[in-house]
């Protein structure tokens, strides 16, 4: 498990749109649509935090069978960003209060992926 790199601009993802989540047996793979980029997305390994409009955050694992996270489909994103003193955590803000955070919960093993580009980063 790592932290982000100093040169990381999670402002990248501001103004692009979740185009599709996907669910696979230890994967959870949220793809951002951006014309400029042929690849820009997250890969949650283990799990990952959303938050409905009023609501609290709810955790969601690989293993869970349902759950409303494709209510974020085709919003845009407002913010992204690494938190301050938890470099691992990643948090995005999207129309409708919705939000969706990442986090390393430090159990040794790679919790979730950024891809960029052609940048792959590990966290």
């Amino acid at each position: 498990m790592y932290d982000f790199p100093e040169d990381f601009d999670a402002d990248v993802f501001v103004g692009t749109t979740l185009q599709m989540i996907s669910f696979n047996f230890n994967t959870i793979h949220f793809q951002f649509e951006d014309p400029l980029l042929a690849h820009l997305y997250v890969d949650a390994f283990n799990s990952v935090r959303y938050k409905k409009p009023g609501g609290e955050f709810k955790r969601l694992t690989v293993q869970d069978r349902s759950s409303d996270l494709m209510e974020l489909l085709e919003l845009s994103v407002l913010a992204c960003t690494i938190d301050p003193k938890d470099k691992d955590i990643l948090s995005f803000e999207f129309d409708g209060q919705y939000a969706l955070r990442f986090e390393a919960e430090r159990n040794g093993y790679e919790e979730y992926s950024v891809r960029i580009g052609e940048r792959e980063i590990y966290i």
